[in-house]
């Protein structure tokens, strides 16, 4: 067990108003995604970065009764190393830039959240899984990472996002078994977002993507209590 002790644009995005991202048509379905065996989860540690797009800045929007993810992570004793970083559109390469600049304050122990892909579903899975390997060499061996995967509910995406999962899976447990073989610090990870969220019947909001001001509150507390290893989320964190 590892338990341990806005601008209107923004507020609209975190109040899921924003249109969906524009999917290329796609020929056939994807193969489902193989659910990952969970073995021998990190320990995500005390000090995080959190790189996000919209469905971030949404958890980051305080709106009384529902606590933000600052909040949440503070009462589990988890410092951010660095204010979480969460822009409304962003694509999976500006957050490996963000990572660039804040890699000097990332040391042994520090773990990344990297919640991104929405505004990139139509990548196929060789370029998903590339992502892990590049965040992989930017953030350096000793760096713990943690991916946060992607959940639509609009039919005609979820094919994209299969895709985009299981490059994702591909990557993160070749990068884990390449770290502990080597014997570093890091640790590579899927928190996944979709089960838990699938699981508890989170609702999106009109576009298929984005949530009512409750299911960020959920989604804060999903971050939250997968970093802290609360055992109601050990399912959820996979290797």
């Amino acid at each position: 067990m590892r338990l341990r002790s806005a601008s209107a644009a923004v507020a609209a995005a975190a109040l899921g108003m924003l249109a969906g991202p524009t999917i290329p048509a796609s020929a056939g379905t994807a193969p489902r995604a193989r659910e990952p065996h969970v073995v021998d989860a990190p320990d995500f540690g005390t000090r995080v970065l959190v790189v996000g797009d919209s469905l971030t800045v949404g958890t980051l929007y305080c709106r009384p009764p529902y606590p933000c993810l600052t909040t949440l992570l503070a009462e589990r004793g988890i410092r951010p190393v660095l204010r979480p970083d969460a822009v409304v559109g962003r694509r999976v390469a500006e957050g490996m830039a963000v990572l660039r600049t804040a890699s000097r304050h990332l040391t042994r122990g520090t773990t990344v959240v990297i919640a991104l892909g929405t505004n990139d579903l139509g990548a196929n899975r060789a370029t998903a899984r590339g992502w892990v390997a590049q965040a992989r060499r930017i953030v350096g061996p000793a760096v713990t990472i943690a991916w946060v995967d992607v959940r639509v509910s609009n039919p005609s995406w979820r094919t994209a996002q299969q895709a985009l999962d299981l490059g994702l899976r591909d990557g993160i447990t070749a990068d884990d078994t390449a770290q502990q073989a080597a014997g570093h610090a890091g640790r590579s990870a899927l928190l996944s977002w979709s089960t838990y969220a699938a699981d508890r019947a989170i609702p999106h909001g009109r576009d298929g993507i984005h949530y009512t001001p409750a299911g960020y509150q959920l989604r804060a507390a999903f971050y939250a209590g997968a970093l802290a290893g609360d055992p109601a989320f050990d399912r959820y964190v996979r290797s």
